[in-house]
C-alpha cells in the first residue's frame, strides 16, 4: 500500500546485481506502522552513466549511444508466471503445463564514440525499440526503424567467456531526444 510505513522484524539484506534487497525468512514479520513520514523521495534510476570503454564486468550502469548494428530478432516460448524458457517438452519446470508466451530477444551494438558493445534486450525492452511486436517480426522494417537510434540503456555488464568480451544486458531503455544529448 502506497505511502504506508512498514515495520519489518528479523529481515536481512542481500546484494543482488549491485542492488540491495530485503529478504524475509521464516522468523521474519511485517506489520503496518502508524508512524508518519513527511516526505518520501526516491529516484527510479540509481545507476550512474559510464562510457562504454570504461565498463567492467558486473557494473550496473547506464550507457548512452547510437545503434550501429542490428541482428534479426529471435523468439522463444516462456512461462507466463515465472517468465523462464519452457523446456523441450513445452512445459515450465516450475509451473508445469502453461499457456506459452512468446518472448522476443534482440541483439544490437551500441556505440558511444569511445567503443561499442553488444546489448541484449529481452521482452518489453525489445518491444520498446520499435512500434510493436509486429515490427520485430518484419526484419527489414525492424532494421530500418532501429539502426541509428540514440538510446540510454540501464543494465548490467556481463563477461561473455566464450567470446572473451563484455556484453550488456538491458533492464530498461529509453530513446534519447536531441535536447537530452545536448545537455
Amino acid at each position: 500500500i502506497e505511502n504506508k510505513v512498514i515495520l519489518m522484524k528479523n529481515a536481512y539484506i542481500k546484494e543482488n546485481n549491485g542492488f540491495k534487497e530485503i529478504h524475509l525468512g521464516s522468523k521474519s514479520s511485517m506489520e503496518f506502522s502508524d508512524e508518519k513520514i513527511n516526505m518520501i523521495s526516491y529516484s527510479t534510476s540509481f545507476a550512474k552513466t559510464k562510457r562504454i570503454k570504461d565498463l567492467e564486468p558486473n557494473d550496473n550502469v547506464n550507457i548512452e549511444g547510437t545503434v550501429v548494428q542490428v541482428f534479426d530478432p529471435k523468439f522463444y516460448d516462456s512461462c507466463p508466471e515465472c517468465r523462464k524458457k519452457l523446456n523441450e517438452l513445452g512445459k515450465c519446470d516450475t509451473h508445469g503445463s502453461v499457456e506459452k508466451k512468446e518472448v522476443p530477444i534482440v541483439n544490437i551494438y551500441l556505440d558511444d564514440g569511445t567503443e561499442n558493445i553488444r546489448v541484449v534486450l529481452f521482452n518489453e525492452n525489445a518491444v520498446k525499440l520499435v512500434q510493436g511486436t509486429d515490427t520485430l517480426k518484419n526484419t527489414n522494417e525492424f532494421r530500418d526503424e532501429v539502426l541509428g537510434k540514440q538510446l540510454k540503456i540501464q543494465g548490467r555488464v556481463i563477461k561473455n567467456e566464450m567470446f572473451d568480451r563484455n556484453e550488456f544486458r538491458a533492464n530498461n531503455i529509453e530513446e534519447l531526444r536531441p535536447e537530452d544529448i545536448i545537455k
